[in-house]
């Protein structure tokens, strides 16, 4: 029976750290994902898809603080484990200040992540919505239920869709959050698509 060779997990993760850009890349949401799919529920309604961007910024806010708070925290820890790593045994060295390097390398990248998703939402509000900004709660919350007869009607109209073009609603809800031109370049990536398995299908029979 043949030997499996055991990983060498320190040379993989050095190679890992070296050779891809895992802390220079901010992840998260994208500026398309925000703009068009966290509100695909509320698109038609330019004001409840204001509203949608400021209940998202209000999570991001506090979600930003929260880790500010825990990585100041953790900068107390750092400097309090420095202070005992004179009389700390080897093995204790060997493991507190490492765990506590990842911790922090964590919630920075956390911070990153969510503050470049404000910027995202703060750019759409500012491209879209600049003219709705002296609004008040209660003048959105006055159309609510236009909002949520347009949001129900919506809906059921892709459920219809969903069963017409047999894909999920879902699916054809995060279309129609698109501007037309690129729906257009959906659907036709989908022809391209299918056209080109039929070939491949042609030739595999």
């Amino acid at each position: 029976m043949e030997q499996i060779e055991p990983l060498d997990v320190d040379a993989l993760l050095l190679k890992l750290e070296q050779q891809t850009p895992i802390d220079e890349f901010v992840f998260g949401h994208t500026q398309t994902q925000i703009e068009y799919f966290q509100t695909s529920s509320q698109s038609g309604n330019e004001k409840w898809e204001y509203w949608q961007h400021i209940l998202q910024l209000r999570s991001l806010h506090t979600t930003v603080r929260e880790q500010r708070v825990a990585l100041d925290e953790l900068n107390y820890e750092l400097e309090d484990a420095l202070s005992w790593w004179p009389i700390w045994s080897r093995k204790k060295r060997r493991r507190a200040l490492p765990r506590l390097g990842i911790k922090k390398d964590a919630i920075k990248r956390v911070i990153k992540e969510k503050a470049n998703e404000i910027k995202c939402h703060l750019d759409v509000i500012d491209r879209k919505y600049s003219h709705l900004k002296e609004l008040k709660e209660e003048d959105i919350l006055k159309e609510e239920s236009a909002y949520w007869s347009m949001r129900l009607g919506r809906q059921l109209g892709a459920s219809r869709l969903s069963r017409v073009l047999g894909i999920s609603e879902s699916e054809v809800l995060a279309v129609l959050a698109l501007p037309k031109d690129q729906q257009q370049k959906v659907f036709g990536s989908m022809t391209e698509f299918l056209n080109t398995s039929h070939l491949l299908w042609g030739k595999n029979d």
